[in-house]
């Protein structure tokens, strides 16, 4: 089931640490132990956890040991910054020709997949607080 997501809920979303798979990848390539490609089964687990919390949550939160946390504080203030813009300012970043896929995405484009199922309605409204 999906979280309704609120500012404390991001607390319980777990953060999905890559340098496992960065050092399994180091290993692979300095020698031949297990088959190319094949991970062992923490990495499996993993993966089927962060699958699991994407599937619910729309969201992830991974901490990438390439990054530093400066990087990370760069990019949030980035966001800040252009979502602080005004409405007309945003509307030059629309690329209809290219689906939305890049750029902004104007109100009334897209709607929830439940907004057009009602059998999905009704299923969110059966769901208990």
């Amino acid at each position: 089931r999906a979280l309704a997501m609120g500012s404390r809920d991001l607390n319980a979303l777990p953060v999905f640490d890559l340098e496992p798979f960065l050092e399994h990848k180091r290993r692979e390539a300095t020698c031949c132990s297990g088959t190319p490609g094949e991970l062992p089964g923490d990495l499996v687990k993993t993966c089927e956890h962060l699958a699991q919390c994407l599937h619910g949550t729309s969201l992830l939160i991974v901490k990438d040991p390439r990054c530093p946390s400066s990087d990370n504080a760069r990019f949030q203030d980035m966001l800040e910054k252009y979502y602080a813009q005004s409405e007309e300012e945003k509307k030059l970043d629309e690329r209809p020709h290219l689906q939305y896929q890049v750029g902004v995405t104007p109100e009334g484009v897209e709607f929830p997949r439940c907004a057009m199922n009602a059998q999905c309605r009704r299923n969110i409204e059966a769901q208990s607080e």
